[in-house]
């Protein structure tokens, strides 16, 4: 018989209180190459908290063989099947206006914990990391959340520094990371790994994969979820799933998700096709640096630039690509502050 979520009256464990929020548009086709803006589901106002542990009063079957555990830290929930197996950490909302990977975090709870999808070995860990931003809608509440994951302990005790080092505490244990955000804008959906590592990046489902080349952008990449992980010895991955307002990128964030689950052999794999992204490597990363900067033309990422070709300008200098490549990541600098990255470029490798 299957164990009781820990911390839920079980007096109230039928109650239905807020569902995850519903589209409030229909998703546009597949086959459509520019991502339509449109009123995306919002967490805006809501206790992200609240949301999970409804779900679980409204999902929690009794004769499903896992055991449900509300962790101490809020937003967050470990389910454990009982047997040997990888413990798998997710993490959705670490910037808090990328709606895609606290959609696919409540759906993940919903199916594992109502027998929908099956855990057959190991542990799945739910989070919505930044449950401040999240409630007020914007990517962050100060600094960037997803460079505070060092290895110091932070000291201050404001909100955002404690909640971050009860992050901290949750990646400790994990083998396997991932990290789901989203692209202000549009861009086919990617894993950035911080490092090359063919046999982790092999047979998965996804388009592309960014590695980093420089030390230097190592050093910008430090203070991340997937550095931290991996300096404990897990996997681990940031997932970029389209951009924000994009239907498409909740969807994918979680059918990613589930496809890291099924890879690991921690749910069941079905018809599981086997994947061969393509593999690029940035090797530039372009910071603000004045108000004066100017992109040629709205780019989208993986859109490809011959050697010469011009990207914009910023204080009268003409930016050009040093070399055949392709842009990554362009963002909207007009909404950047000073030092934050403006692109990336990256070429293909073998």
């Amino acid at each position: 018989m299957r164990k009781s979520p820990t911390g839920l009256d079980q007096t109230h464990r039928t109650s239905v209180t807020p569902a995850i929020p519903a589209l409030s548009s229909t998703p546009q086709s597949e086959s459509s190459t520019t991502s339509r803006r449109i009123t995306f589901p919002s967490y805006s106002g809501l206790s992200t908290d609240a949301l999970m542990r409804s779900i679980v009063q409204s999902a929690f079957d009794p004769e499903v063989q896992v055991e449900v555990e509300r962790l101490w830290t809020p937003s967050a929930w470990r389910i454990n099947s009982g047997n040997p197996g990888p413990a798998v950490s997710i993490f959705g909302g670490v910037h808090g206006n990328e709606p895609c990977g606290i959609y696919a975090v409540c759906e993940l709870l919903r199916r594992l914990v109502s027998g929908a999808m099956p855990l057959e070995c190991g542990s799945v860990l739910l989070c919505i990391a930044n449950e401040q931003a999240v409630f007020h809608g914007v990517r962050a509440t100060g600094l960037n959340m997803n460079r505070m994951f060092e290895d110091e302990r932070h000291v201050d005790t404001s909100y955002l520094f404690r909640r971050t080092e009860a992050l901290k505490s949750l990646l400790e244990d994990s083998d396997i990371h991932i990290d789901l955000h989203s692209t202000s804008q549009p861009s086919t959906p990617f894993i950035f790994l911080e490092h090359e590592n063919r046999a982790e990046i092999s047979n998965i489902n996804i388009p592309f994969v960014v590695t980093l080349e420089s030390s230097e952008m190592h050093k910008d990449f430090a203070g991340t979820t997937q550095s931290f992980a991996r300096r404990r010895g897990a996997k681990a991955y940031t997932v970029e799933n389209g951009q924000h307002e994009d239907p498409r990128s909740r969807e994918h964030a979680l059918q990613v998700s589930i496809d890291f689950l099924k890879r690991e052999g921690l749910v069941p794999n079905g018809d599981r096709q086997i994947g061969s992204p393509r593999v690029l490597k940035q090797f530039l990363m372009h910071t603000k640096q004045t108000d004066d900067f100017h992109f040629r033309k709205p780019f989208r990422s993986f859109e490809h630039l011959k050697q010469g070709e011009i990207i914009g300008t910023e204080g009268g200098e003409i930016l050009i690509a040093p070399q055949d490549c392709y842009i990554i990541l362009p963002t909207m600098p007009e909404k950047e502050p000073y030092g934050a990255y403006l692109y990336f470029l990256a070429v293909e490798i073998d």
